[in-house]
């Protein structure tokens, strides 16, 4: 669920230079052309249009009618956050490596620091996000009752859902952890001389040691944990609701009344219509973002287990075409989300359609009125 980070993620962003001779013969131009496509049209589309619906969807989420009073408008909220700031420090990234040393503020005293910081952070908090989406998506559909036959977005009560407050404090403690943590990291990074001339933003000699293990560990617990969180709590919660509609079939076909409540708590079978589409929503987000990732995660994981074991590399894993169409799959992820719960939820697509037009017509209105 995550690009790689610091000294391998900052370290892949230099595509260029990966692209130079395989096995003794220059790389064939199809080749050439391929990475220029891919570097000059597909990486700037990502993050262009990753940017702009990252920044409506944290403009206008909450300006759905129920999202704010559900924990999950907050969690959808900072997903975009999270993700446009990650975006964002790949620009700079991105323009260095297009237009030349004048233009590349990453690998610069300051700046390399500053984007490690900002590209690693966002990332650990998307991912975490996106976990606690589905662990208040359980305990949602866990404790989830219709409301008297309505079904438009109504608050949930304190007993139904992660409340807003809850949900809120659990995002301020993962972006304070997430500070904490990576700001420790940052300080073994630098820029290096690597002895050709040309300096890179990369850990400092004193400290590759270090970032090795550390890099393993954020392979557990930023790519192996979420995932099998993810599919835990997914999994759960479609058996629960495969139970639910299972109990309300039988109950319809036999002409009977709804199976009475039971003293835990369980539902009758009437789950909220809400919930479910807003699970659905978020069951989707997650999905596309695991299969996005996953081309990255494996990559990432076999190069990682073929240092630790001292086994070979496959040729095909490590070229240059195919590691940068897994980084831009990875990067497509911190694009995507908002995208997705729009076309999943039509409510809260035709909210913010809705919303998003009445913001264009008065900025067009106060700018006719100044012209």
């Amino acid at each position: 669920m995550t690009t790689e980070v610091a000294p391998i993620g900052n370290e892949s962003l230099n595509w260029s230079s990966a692209l130079q001779y395989e096995d003794g013969w220059e790389v064939d131009i199809t080749y050439r052309n391929v990475v220029d496509v891919i570097e000059g049209v597909t990486s700037p589309i990502i993050i262009g249009v990753g940017l702009a619906g990252n920044a409506v969807g944290s403009a206008s989420l909450l300006q759905v009618a129920g999202l704010r009073s559900r924990g999950i408008g907050h969690l959808l909220v900072a997903v975009c956050v999270s993700d446009a700031i990650f975006l964002a420090s790949l620009l700079p990234m991105w323009i260095g490596r297009r237009y030349g040393s004048d233009y590349d503020l990453h690998n610069s005293d300051g700046w390399c620091e500053l984007l490690s910081l900002t590209t690693m952070s966002s990332n650990f908090l998307s991912t975490w996000f996106t976990v606690a989406l589905g662990v208040e998506r359980y305990i949602a559909v866990r404790h989830s009752r219709r409301h008297a036959g309505r079904e438009e977005l109504k608050p949930p009560t304190s007993k139904t859902s992660c409340g807003p407050t809850r949900t809120r404090v659990a995002i301020v403690a993962l972006t304070v952890l997430a500070i904490v943590v990576f700001v420790n990291m940052v300080v073994n990074i630098g820029v290096v001389n690597r002895g050709d001339g040309v300096f890179h933003c990369a850990p400092l000699s004193s400290a590759v040691d270090a970032m090795t293990v550390l890099t393993n560990i954020d392979l557990v617990v930023n790519v192996i944990a979420p995932n099998l969180i993810i599919t835990g709590l997914y999994t759960v919660i479609g058996v629960r609701l495969a139970v639910l509609r299972c109990r309300r079939g039988r109950a319809i076909s036999r002409m009977a009344p709804p199976i009475p409540r039971r003293a835990s708590g369980d539902d009758d079978g009437s789950l909220c219509p809400t919930e479910v589409r807003l699970t659905r929503s978020a069951f989707l987000l997650s999905v596309v973002v695991v299969l996005l990732s996953a081309p990255s995660d494996a990559v990432r994981t076999a190069h990682i287990v073929a240092a630790v074991f001292r086994l070979p590399i496959s040729s095909w894993i490590g070229g240059s075409v195919v590691h940068l169409l897994v980084l831009e799959l990875s990067y497509a992820r911190f694009a995507v989300p908002f995208f997705v719960v729009v076309a999943s939820h039509s409510r809260i697509r035709r909210s913010i359609f809705l919303s998003v037009r009445l913001a264009l017509e008065s900025i067009w209105k106060r700018f006719t009125q100044v012209a």
